[in-house]
């Protein structure tokens, strides 16, 4: 989900028809709010008492005032503050979601632990931190979350710097348990941006490895290369790392070879061969 260099490479995941903002942004308005509001607790008292002072009608107008300056200053992001997330922990993940996904919630993060030592054991790296996962409701949460990063193709993103990952809930993700597959997806991104200690894995390594991790392969895919072998419209490999200048179709085909050629290394070469691969990109940068 999660296609985001010196700030965060962010990792995109396309609708199912078949991230680069700037780090300290993403960390300010996720990771860091929580902080930010604990640390503002006494002042934010004292004001509040200050205010209960007042005479009532100089109370009303103070409040009044504070009310639209608060929705002034915070804009877009005021619901992600008001709205209430309930969380889940596990032993690798903190899952955040709103109250009426607590069942998805639990679907989620049951499929990130299943899935968390094959993907690790794949890539031959261990994480070592909690990782966290925002489960969004609308667009306008989830390009809050991202800060209007991705295309609209987007429908989950991961931030390996940050140890984040943002999903979005919609009907089409989550019937079937296709926002698990994401959740997995995305997983990947971290641990490899994880392994890779700052180093760039060229985005079709990237984009594969996660839909090789996450089973994305399907009859949609086969369609998608047949069309493209016969139309000979192949994107060669390097261009998919302009993937998110891409339109949804382009996108899915992109995605679609990665993953052929994530799959054929691994098959052909086997896991050592292949962790002997991540640790070069890890040294060099380069596969070679």
């Amino acid at each position: 989900m999660s296609k985001f260099e010196k700030s965060e490479r962010v990792n995109v995941t396309p609708r199912p028809q078949f991230v680069q903002p700037r780090r300290r942004r993403i960390e300010g308005s996720v990771s860091g709010a929580p902080g930010f509001y604990h640390e503002a607790r006494t002042d934010a008292v004292s004001v509040v008492d200050t205010i209960l002072r007042m005479p009532n009608k100089r109370k009303s107008s103070v409040i009044r005032t504070m009310f639209f300056l608060f929705l002034f200053l915070f804009g877009s992001g005021t619901h992600l503050i008001l709205c209430a997330w309930e969380e889940k922990r596990s032993d690798h993940f903190v899952i955040q979601h709103h109250p009426k996904n607590e069942t998805l919630a639990e679907s989620v993060l049951h499929s990130l632990e299943k899935a968390y030592p094959l993907v690790t054991m794949d890539i031959g790296y261990t994480v070592q931190q909690q990782i966290r996962v925002y489960i969004t409701i609308s667009d306008r949460e989830f390009q809050t979350l991202t800060r209007n990063a991705l295309p609209d193709w987007g429908i989950g993103c991961a931030f390996p710097d940050s140890w984040l990952i943002v999903l979005k809930a919609e009907p089409e993700t989550v019937s079937g348990g296709r926002l698990n597959q994401i959740a997995v997806h995305e997983l990947t991104h971290v641990v490899l941006g994880q392994a890779l200690r700052g180093k760039r894995a060229p985005r079709w390594f990237d984009e594969g490895l996660a839909m090789y991790e996450s089973h994305e392969w399907d009859f949609n895919q086969s369609f998608i290369m047949a069309k493209a072998v016969f139309t000979r419209s192949i994107i060669p490999l390097k261009r998919i790392d302009y993937v998110l200048s891409f339109n949804r179709e382009k996108a899915q085909l992109a995605y679609a070879q990665s993953l052929l050629a994530v799959s054929y290394l691994i098959k052909e070469y086997g896991l050592e061969k292949f962790h002997d691969i991540v640790r070069t990109l890890a040294k060099t940068g380069d596969i070679v």
